[in-house]
């Protein structure tokens, strides 16, 4: 009978101690997911930060450029009036319908 219980006894801690291995290694490939998703987050945040910046140093240098172009156009309006060139009037007229036309870059991000 004592030899039962030692049988019984070693089963059980071989078993315990299985069981526990298979915990450790249940935890492990956790820690390593949990890790790897901390990873792509930081990785995805930095992305659409550089991307953030990049659209705002786009759309800086976009607007910046179209009030430029404009304010050419209407002074060149101004002298194709003061010289009465229709020609050049109608094709500086046409120029500021296209610039602003549209009130927004299309960015693609």
């Amino acid at each position: 009978m004592c030899e039962d219980i030692k049988d019984i006894l070693a089963k059980l801690i071989t078993h315990s101690e299985r069981e526990f291995a298979n915990y450790l290694k249940e935890q492990e490939i956790e820690e390593t997911q949990i890790h790897q998703r901390i990873s792509d987050t930081i990785a995805l945040t930095e992305l659409v930060k550089s991307r953030r910046e990049a659209f705002e140093l786009m759309s800086s240098k976009f607007f910046k450029e179209k009030d430029r172009l404009s304010k050419m156009a209407i002074k060149s309006l101004d002298v194709a009036i003061s010289h009465g060139d229709d020609k050049l009037a109608n094709i500086i007229l046409n120029f500021l319908n296209v610039v602003y036309e549209e009130k927004y870059p299309k960015l693609s991000i």
